[in-house]
């Protein structure tokens, strides 16, 4: 939502959330400081492949790994949908913050998960960081049917 104030040239945008006007100068520069971190983030700063993918398996619990060694897969299981989306949601978020995201299916209680690291074509850091985030969310819920 865009308009001139009061026939001026200053240009505001609306924030309907909070029902207060901001400057539009304020608006771009948010959007200028966001592009520049995203520029910031060149293809050769993704994380490397592991070495010892194995290994990283072996220290998680109930994941494994596919056999061409690329990708890890577990099945969480809930009490009921609203528990399974719910930790859906939690782990969306986590994802996003680290800009690393599931391969995942849902039906009712049950949730199938894939992780694995597309730009390295296999198995990296991140993969282990949202696999034990998973499993620690997974703890919170009574998964008792």
């Amino acid at each position: 939502y865009q308009r001139r104030v009061h026939g001026g040239s200053s240009l505001c945008t609306r924030d309907v959330s909070l029902k207060k006007m901001l400057p539009f100068s304020a608006f771009s520069s948010s959007v200028r400081g966001l592009s520049s971190v995203l520029a910031a983030r060149s293809y050769s700063s993704r994380p490397q492949k592991l070495e010892n993918p194995e290994q990283m398996v072996k220290n998680l619990s109930g994941w494994s790994m596919t056999n061409d060694g690329t990708a890890i897969n577990k099945t969480f299981m809930f009490k009921n949908f609203k528990e399974a989306f719910s930790w859906m949601t939690e782990v969306a978020q986590e994802a996003d913050i680290h800009d690393h995201h599931p391969e995942w299916a849902n039906v009712y209680n049950k949730v199938d998960v894939r992780l694995t690291t597309h730009d390295a074509k296999g198995l990296t850091y991140l993969d282990e960081k949202i696999a034990r985030f998973m499993d620690s969310r997974h703890t919170m819920y009574d998964t008792k049917q």
